[in-house]
């Protein structure tokens, strides 16, 4: 899966990581895709993703937020 057509270009900086996580998160695609879609975003730019940004992208709870 490629990014071009799912993240706009617009949103291709490490600073936009939280708009990056709603939009993906509001896309159809199957849990797998989003996450490789973010990953695929966070490479691009540079950005590490932690286990607390796929459960957001997920809408998995954490504990104690």
């Amino acid at each position: 899966m490629g990014l071009w057509g799912i993240i706009p270009a617009d949103l291709m900086s490490p600073d936009r990581k939280d708009d990056v996580i709603i939009i993906l998160a509001e896309l159809p695609l199957a849990p797998r895709r989003k996450k490789q879609a973010l990953a695929e975003w966070a490479q691009c730019v540079g950005l590490g993703m932690t286990k607390e940004d796929y459960q957001k992208l997920l809408g998995i709870n954490q504990p104690g937020v």
